[in-house]
């Protein structure tokens, strides 16, 4: 990438231009919005603030081979708002922090809840007023997708704007939003490290909701009582999120390898199970206590696909199973020495499991 931020313009990128689409730029740096611009409605104060209001202090923590991390240091309403940028060799995913030390409980939102928790109209729906970070960018007439739980959905909606409950509309991001054009040819999407909600609609960019300060569902008082810390991510890629591979993505973004640094460990490769296949997930795995192991899959992809598996023990036997623990089948395999070769049939975004007896038991 080519990034440029703007410390004028608090800290916000006024210009990306993705290196592997020819130099393509993503931001729209002609509209009133920015990109990763933060802001919000304080409705006591009676006005939305913005980060590219105040000037911001702009530090390079690293810049080598490896990785550039970024630091911007900027402020919103007169709250210190820190934001780290950070791109790293090889990898096309830019990842994103936001950090506010609030200097006290402030209310953002459309407006402050005075009447009953029950009326219709409610303060807290539209995430228009709410605090966001805002990304404005040049993809024009561009159809959204996001994931839910084991599938992913095209929004038909123009707009996620409502301001009263029975004209709620979905507008939950769980893992990602994916904006792509209508040809799809070029799309970005974005990552959020927890379940929240994203703005989008005509003539306005898409958002990630950061906080809301006031009533709101069932009449609680959500205060704030802490500094705000949460982590994003963008990926620009070319093509639509199936082909793009953002369901893979976004999974070894919220599951990275951990490493552990000790003394007196065995060199030697583990292998429980591998597969090549792009799109196959296993959100679930684990040893029961008569050593059988339980093996989750996921086909994270459009259409119906044979995945490959290899795994690294030799079994006795492998059955697929309900998820009551039904046996539907027996599934066939291949000892190769010490490792077991077997190919599972998915449909779309399928989800399978399958009951598997070791020969001999974990260790």
């Amino acid at each position: 990438y080519r990034m440029t931020l703007d410390p004028t313009k608090g800290g916000t990128i006024t210009s990306l231009r993705a290196k592997f689409a020819g130099g393509r730029e993503l931001v729209e740096g002609k509209g009133e919005y920015g990109f990763n611009e933060v802001s919000g409605h304080f409705y006591d104060l009676g006005k939305t603030f913005s980060s590219m209001e105040s000037d911001a202090r702009i530090s390079v923590l690293q810049d080598d081979r490896f990785a550039i991390k970024i630091k911007v240091e900027g402020s919103i309403a007169s709250h210190p708002l820190t934001q780290f940028i950070t791109l790293q060799a090889g990898r096309r995913r830019i990842d994103l922090e936001l950090d506010i030390n609030w200097k006290g409980n402030v209310g953002i939102g459309e407006y402050r809840q005075q009447q009953s928790w029950t009326d219709n109209r409610r303060a807290y729906t539209d995430d228009r007023f709410k605090l966001k970070v805002l990304f404005s960018s040049t993809l024009s007439k561009a159809e959204l997708y996001k994931n839910a739980p084991f599938d992913v959905c095209r929004s038909s909606q123009k707009n996620t704007f409502f301001g009263t409950w029975d004209s709620i509309k979905h507008n939950v991001i769980l893992n990602w939003v994916d904006l792509v054009q209508d040809n799809g040819a070029f799309g970005m999407a974005l990552f959020s490290d927890h379940t929240t909600s994203y703005i989008y609609g005509e003539g306005y960019p898409l958002g990630l909701t950061a906080q809301y300060s006031g009533s709101g569902l069932w009449g609680v008082d959500y205060k704030i009582s802490a500094p705000l810390r949460m982590r994003y991510a963008l990926v620009p890629h070319q093509g639509r999120w199936d082909s793009a591979g953002i369901a893979m993505e976004s999974a070894r973004w919220n599951e990275p390898l951990i490493s552990r640094y000790g003394r007196g460990f065995q060199e030697r490769d583990r292998t429980i199970v591998c597969s090549s296949d792009t799109g196959l997930e296993i959100p679930a795995m684990k040893v029961e206590e008569n050593g059988d192991l339980l093996l989750r899959l996921y086909n994270a992809q459009e259409g119906s696909r044979t995945h490959r598996l290899t795994l690294g023990f030799p079994v006795q036997e492998i059955a697929e199973e309900l998820p009551n623990g039904q046996t539907i089948g027996m599934v066939r395999a291949t000892q190769m020495g010490e490792n077991t070769s077997l190919s599972v049939d998915m449909p779309s975004h399928g989800i399978k499991t399958l009951r598997i007896k070791k020969k001999n038991k974990f260790n």
